[in-house]
């Protein structure tokens, strides 16, 4: 057993390098989707709310939630779906938008900016936040605002960003909740958990930690495809970069076969360092499955890049996603371990915060 093998097997190490507790929050995702998913369907509907295009405004860890959504609903709906980033909202935004303003902690300067935006164009609003200004706003303004849980980083909340907006999205779409495939997916995670990726489960048999030290020293470039797993990639880097402090890109099927194939050529010297971290799912299309099988004999042949394939696993389209979603923050998390580095702090981020404060 090499030293970093080890290091995956010592319970008592992750203690030393997760004071905050990053591993507990992890570990309790999947009660926290139950709990998200309760708190959706509770929710008292705004009445008479008649909607022609959904919006979702956020930033960081309550973004995701809304292109969750979208990757979701998309082939679903008839209404399109779009996600903000901006301290700005597209023009098409008006009284016939749904717009969702999504803020963990209440107080994301861009998502505010954009919510003041929003309610002078006179769309329909409804809020997510723990509390914070946006809360105040929402309750000043009649704004119709869900209360979730506070006490989190935001990357770990996302059950409650993604459920409730999702279980609320549908009820107003009058479509069906589908808890046959909710409850799926609790048990999908849950089997994640307890037999496949949780830390008790050993190196040997722990996909999570085996792939972990895999990435540990490599930059990994993580490839999907657009139409179903394009947040879920997304996911990915952002957790590598928030957990394990360690740099990756990505990049989506098919664009990807229109630039990036080419440039994995140079420089030379930095290309065994890299590796493809190909994120799959069996509803992939077909043409998409074909791209993915010839590049990953190209650049193997080629260049002596290394695909390493994931799968996602489960039936149902919730289940696929964050089979791979879970499997994705237990290897950022593990990957943490092996680079010796608190998990939790986002220093850079707060620093930056406290310098755009200063105005």
């Amino acid at each position: 057993m090499t030293r970093r093998t080890h290091t995956l097997q010592a319970i008592k190490k992750f203690q030393r390098l997760d004071p905050q507790g990053m591993l507990e929050l992890l570990c309790e995702f999947p009660s926290q989707c139950e709990r998200a998913w309760a708190l959706g369907k509770a929710f008292a509907l705004p009445r008479a709310l008649s909607f022609q295009n959904v919006l979702f405004l956020g930033m960081g860890g309550s973004a995701i939630g809304g292109d969750l959504v979208k990757s979701l609903l998309e082939e679903e709906v008839s209404f399109p779906i779009a996600v903000n980033r901006s301290y700005h909202l597209p023009a098409f935004v008006n009284s016939k938008t749904l717009v969702f303003a999504i803020s963990y902690s209440g107080n994301t300067e861009e998502t505010l900016t954009a919510y003041q935006i929003a309610r002078r164009k006179r769309a329909h609003l409804i809020a997510v936040s723990s509390g914070g200004k946006l809360m105040e706003w929402a309750k000043r303004e009649g704004v119709s605002h869900l209360l979730i849980p506070s006490g989190l980083p935001p990357r770990t909340a996302l059950g409650y960003l993604f459920f409730a907006p999702y279980v609320l999205l549908r009820r107003l779409a009058r479509l069906p909740l589908r808890q046959s495939e909710f409850q799926e997916l609790l048990k999908t995670l849950h089997r994640l958990r307890e037999k496949e990726v949780g830390p008790h489960v050993p190196f040997s048999q722990n996909p999570a930690k085996r792939l972990a030290r895999h990435l540990w020293g490599r930059i990994p470039a993580i490839h999907g495809n657009v139409q179903r797993l394009d947040a879920v990639v997304y996911r990915w880097r952002t957790q590598i970069a928030e957990n394990s402090k360690q740099l990756s890109w990505s990049h989506l099927y098919p664009e990807l076969n229109h630039n990036e194939i080419v440039g994995w050529r140079k420089p030379d010297p930095l290309l065994r360092h890299l590796l493809i971290l190909l994120l799959r799912d069996p509803g992939d299309h077909e043409r998409v499955k074909r791209r993915m099988e010839i590049t990953k004999t190209l650049l193997r042949r080629e260049e002596g890049v290394e695909t390493v394939e994931v799968w996602s696993s489960g039936r149902g389209r919730l289940s696929r996603l964050f089979s791979l979603i879970y499997l994705g923050d237990l290897v950022s998390y593990y990957l943490a371990i092996l680079n010796r580095v608190d998990p939790t702090p986002v220093e850079r981020i707060e620093r930056l915060k406290k310098q755009l404060a200063k105005r």
